[in-house]
């Protein structure tokens, strides 16, 4: 697992999923003269696009709101091969893991986890205190603008397009009433 720190997130990347981006990015952006290492920074920028700013640019105002709101900042960006067990989320870098342990390592230590991972049985994780951004399906380069993503919020559950507006209406009047205290 690599972990780049960076202005307004933490990437995490599996090493199957390193290698991915790098070759992505040769392919993009480099394509005859690829004499540059890995950026981070369009890998990240490119994740967060396609879950947050492009299909619901509202869940950025959302998730920077909620931070603010909850003392939490930055977003971490969970990027790998997934799957399913059957029972749960699961993950592959150097084994097999439980997504859902690497939620609660994370929980709290950031404003909104983004799990850029597929997920063929659509499992629906939890957190106590950041916000989940999760998939609905397998991310793959054929079907990026089909993978529609969800905010799951603690105590609140799924905020989605259709609730959106209503759910930062509520977290605009708890800014109000917290800024007359």
């Amino acid at each position: 697992m690599e972990k780049f720190e960076l202005k307004n997130c933490d990437l995490y990347l599996s090493e199957d999923t390193l290698k991915q981006e790098i070759l992505e990015q040769k392919n993009a952006y480099y394509q005859e003269e690829y004499d540059r290492v890995f950026d981070p920074e369009i890998a990240a920028e490119r994740m967060l696009k396609e879950a947050i700013s492009i299909k619901e640019p509202k869940f950025k105002d959302y998730i920077e709101l909620y931070g603010r709101l909850n003392g939490l900042e930055k977003i971490a960006i969970f990027a790998l091969h997934g799957s399913s067990d059957g029972r749960e989320w699961i993950y592959f870098d150097n084994g097999k893991h439980k997504l859902q342990r690497w939620i609660n390592s994370k929980d709290g230590k950031y404003s909104a986890l983004l799990l850029h991972a597929c997920n063929s049985k659509s499992h629906t994780p939890k957190s106590k205190k950041s916000i989940l951004i999760i998939p609905d399906r397998v991310i793959s380069a054929e079907n990026r603008n089909l993978t529609c993503y969800s905010l799951i919020v603690p105590k609140i559950g799924e905020v989605n397009g259709y609730v959106i507006d209503y759910e930062l209406n509520k977290l605009n009047e708890r800014l109000k009433w917290q800024n007359k205290k």
